[in-house]
């Protein structure tokens, strides 16, 4: 379950509402057992946490230093990931929810005799709609912070994988370039014309 929401300390819900929300994150919950049961265990939540790219000096660090920080950054989006698809299903079951709390506030009005012209004012002014309104915004919220931290990271992690690719050409290239000086000067020694050599004392 996200950790944003905490049902159970949220004073301002009703207890109806409360239990509206709480079928829908009984829909993850349930999810969440059957991707369990599969084999599949949770995504752990990594020891290290990196420093952000900005703060980094990539061209100081070593080879290992590199692949060191591209782990880290690779486990926090992977992991970050996992908590995003987790906050996507609880917005979806909040939307849900509230779109059934909408039509059900829609025809208790109707039958109340209420215009269709007020309607709409009447839902989005009454209590239960403001309830679910604010918890909905509370996981949409969550959605976008997760969403943007996983990006972060994605990204970082490309760069930190872009720095390691072009170290690896560069040092092919350098080899490549030593192969091809060497050979050229086994080359010219094989091929020196007779009688090149200098002969000691001259």
């Amino acid at each position: 379950m996200p950790g944003g929401l905490r049902l159970e300390g949220v004073p301002v819900l009703s207890v109806n509402t409360k239990e509206r929300l709480k079928r829908g994150l009984e829909i993850l919950a349930d999810i969440q057992e059957q991707v369990y049961l599969m084999g599949i265990p949770e995504y752990p939540k990594p020891k290290h946490t990196p420093e952000a790219i900005a703060d980094v000096d990539l061209s100081a660090m070593s080879n290992r230093e590199l692949e060191q920080l591209l782990s880290q950054y690779t486990a926090w989006t992977a992991y970050i990931g996992t908590k995003l698809a987790e906050a996507e299903v609880a917005v979806k079951a909040a939307d849900a929810a509230m779109k059934a709390v909408v039509a059900s506030l829609k025809a208790s009005l109707l039958k109340d005799g209420t215009p269709k012209a007020e309607i709409d004012a009447k839902v989005r002014t009454s209590p239960q709609f403001i309830e679910y309104d604010l918890e909905y915004l509370k996981l949409y919220a969550m959605r976008e912070i997760l969403d943007a931290h996983n990006r972060a990271y994605s990204k970082s992690a490309q760069a930190v994988s872009r720095n390691i690719e072009l170290r690896k050409l560069e040092y092919e290239q350098e080899q490549r370039q030593n192969n091809v000086s060497g050979f050229k000067k086994q080359w010219a020694n094989q091929h020196r014309p007779a009688g090149s050599m200098k002969r000691p004392g001259t």
